[in-house]
């Protein structure tokens, strides 16, 4: 498959690079490849999404019982009814479930593409001080002690 050959290509430039931050990670994907070279698109917080929130507040999948599903059908004419049949055999009715919940409709899923992006937990993980001196030692490259710094501060109760 293409995309076998190309984590193969992706690999092998990564055993002869060593990237260690992100930037040098999609810098080397980009160069893996010269004649078509792979388009890497850095992603920040911002542009991830809780959808698992959004879809708590809007449907209701617990009748479906998708784990004894055998065939589902859905139709974009019929978009908050979904079809269900236990069995492969085709004498058995299809059973029909409404995934919505009360007072939800399909006009409500369209404001999910306006969802505020996915915040960043309320509770920060603890690294003891001996630790957290461990990680800055095993940094090869000075130059990148800032990034590992601006990491540690942002995302653990520790100060630098």
């Amino acid at each position: 498959m293409p995309c076998d050959r190309d984590f193969g290509i992706i690999e092998k430039r990564k055993r002869v690079c060593k990237p260690m931050v992100p930037e040098e990670i999609a810098e080397m994907i980009a160069e893996a490849r010269h004649v078509q070279p792979f388009n890497v698109v850095m992603m920040k917080e911002e542009d991830f999404y809780d959808f698992f929130a959004q879809c708590d507040t809007f449907l209701n999948t617990s009748p479906i019982k998708i784990s004894t599903a055998s065939w589902i059908k859905i139709s974009r004419a019929n978009l908050p009814i979904i079809q269900v049949n236990t069995t492969f055999s085709n004498m058995e009715p299809w059973k029909e479930h409404n995934i919505f919940k009360r007072g939800k409709s399909v006009n409500d899923i369209s404001r999910i593409y306006f969802l505020p992006p996915l915040g960043k937990s309320s509770s920060k993980s603890f690294i003891a001080p001996p630790v957290k001196m461990g990680f800055l030692d095993l940094q090869p490259y000075p130059a990148n002690a800032s990034i590992i710094r601006t990491y540690f501060e942002r995302n653990f109760e520790i100060f630098l």
